[in-house]
């Protein structure tokens, strides 16, 4: 339990015919070919044009990814997943798929660690014409084919950051991995994006928070329904992270952490992804779904003790259709007034959650709405005692001791 909860599909075409061969893929240039001083690297103040990667360098978390591989535990935690005391994390491609994504062109490049084209996309093709009219004249579309990713499009920079935070098939953390030490993953969009050191000017306007976690909210649910799909067609059994961790590691005595009614090893799904889709379709008006959204009917599949793979990709396909039609409609969405803020936020107040992964988003989502509504100290300091409940011990990397009474007493003095 001490490690269990702390903090990315290739499309295979076969061609009957021989055909042309497909364009290369993108190479990657490295950070250095960001880093001159006429470019990204010409100041060194943080979060100033011009200094952005002065930003990355010296104050974003991205740059270190490398080098925890190189950590005893990052070491120690490859040795056991892969089973071989000679497993070394700095080349492990399964490590570096996420840790320094450049080295899938380049092994060179690893100790760039996540990098500027890790979210901006391969540089090759538009290093030396991105700063010109006529590459900012052309549309997210064109850009992409030549590699880049359109990070000023909210929908196309959240599906970046899933790739990794959420997981993607054949680059995730399973529950083998997790096992080994690695931390489990409890993404969600607007907190990350709150507390990031940020290398470029947001829209104006509080309300950017609350359209970042509603849209956050649902490619986050449509990422992990993808993995689901694709455990359900090539796993050997059940995928043990896509099951509630309380399922098995909940304690027999002593207070519940876990107040769902079944009996302790009763399998249900791991729902973390999808906690806060109702919460989103209730903001109403443009944010509410274009067709149904129902979770629930996969998630009972997936908790389900000898549910056919067939019916998992089926359910998952429908949901998977309709949060792909529900993210796209929420990417038009106007950062402007939200009229639903404060009536989700006091329901959210009221929330009975069950367990620490339904109170951590619940918090999560009501300090997103917090910051739509009129300022209140009062509010916010609430909000704090709220999170100071969901904080894990010092030196535990799990809720150990997390009291739900003691989250849903801190919880009665949030007021909208």
């Amino acid at each position: 339990m001490r490690r269990l909860l702390s903090l990315t599909a290739l499309a295979v075409m076969l061609a009957v015919c021989p055909a042309a061969d497909p364009p290369a893929r993108p190479g990657y240039v490295g950070v250095g070919g960001c880093a001159a001083s006429g470019c990204h690297g010409g100041g060194d103040r943080v979060g100033v044009a011009g200094s952005e990667f002065t930003t990355w360098a010296t104050a974003d978390p991205h740059h270190k990814a490398y080098a925890v591989l190189l950590t005893e535990a990052g070491q120690r935690m490859t040795r056991l997943y892969r089973r071989n005391p000679a497993a070394d994390a700095g080349t492990d491609a399964a490590c570096l798929a996420c840790h320094a994504p450049q080295a899938s062109t380049d092994i060179s490049l690893r100790t760039d660690g996540v990098g500027c084209e890790a979210c901006h996309g391969p540089a090759q093709n538009w290093r030396t014409t991105h700063y010109l009219n006529d590459w900012r004249n052309l549309d997210s579309a064109a850009k992409a084919k030549q590699g880049f990713i359109p990070t000023r499009d909210l929908t196309g920079r959240i599906q970046a950051c899933v790739e990794c935070h959420v997981g993607k098939p054949g680059m995730e953390v399973d529950h083998d991995l997790i096992a080994a030490g690695h931390p489990r993953l409890t993404f969600e969009y607007a907190a990350y994006h709150d507390i990031y050191p940020k290398h470029w000017v947001e829209p104006a306007g509080a309300n950017f928070a609350v359209k970042s976690w509603a849209v956050g909210q649902v490619i986050t649910a449509s990422a992990q329904t993808r993995l689901i799909a694709e455990h359900a067609r090539s796993k050997r059994g059940p995928e043990l992270a896509d099951l509630n961790c309380y399922s098995c590691h909940r304690g027999l005595t002593g207070e519940a952490t876990d107040t769902t009614t079944r009996p302790p090893g009763a399998l249900s799904a791991n729902d973390w992804a999808f906690a806060g889709l109702a919460s989103v379709g209730e903001l109403g008006g443009a944010f509410a779904p274009p067709s149904p959204v129902d979770a629930q009917p996969l998630l009972n599949l997936v908790g389900q003790p000898g549910s056919k793979p067939a019916d998992v990709e089926q359910a998952a396909a429908k949901l998977q259709t309709a949060l792909d039609k529900w993210a796209a409609e929420l990417d038009k969405v106007p950062a402007a007034d939200i009229a639903g803020a404060r009536n989700v936020f006091t329901r959210l107040a009221d929330t009975r959650a069950t367990n620490w992964d339904r109170a951590a988003q619940t918090y999560l989502a009501m300090t997103a709405l917090h910051r739509s509504l009129p300022a209140s100290p009062g509010r916010q300091a609430s909000l704090g005692r709220v999170r100071d409940t969901l904080r894990f011990p010092h030196g535990i990397n799990s809720p150990a001791g997390f009291s739900l009474n003691a989250f849903h007493s801190a919880m009665k003095g949030v007021a909208p």
